[in-house]
């Protein structure tokens, strides 16, 4: 009998709320109007997308790349806190 192997999941725990967070944040920010077109565009089922922002679901590294790449970011930008630009640099 051959196993299948898994792709790895990564337990998110409190660091779920800030990747929800931050998908959403990043999803309105590109203009996207619906989560489920999102979801379609990174080819991921739109309940996969809806149980990673609600917190029922810990993603796959491989989930988390299709929205990165889709963003037009990294997997790193999707788990950390995002740096605020300080005010002199939205005064140039």
């Amino acid at each position: 009998m051959w196993l299948k192997e898994v792709p790895p999941k990564i337990v998110l725990g409190e660091t779920g709320e800030l990747l929800s967070k931050n998908i959403k944040h990043w999803i309105r920010s590109r203009g996207y109007t619906s989560f489920e077109k999102f979801a379609y565009q990174c080819g991921i089922p739109k309940s996969t997308l809806s149980q990673m922002l609600t917190h029922t679901r810990d993603p796959r590294l491989s989930t988390l790349e299709k929205i990165a790449l889709q963003l037009g970011l990294t997997v790193a930008d999707l788990l950390t806190e995002p740096n605020p630009r300080p005010k002199d640099w939205l005064n140039l």
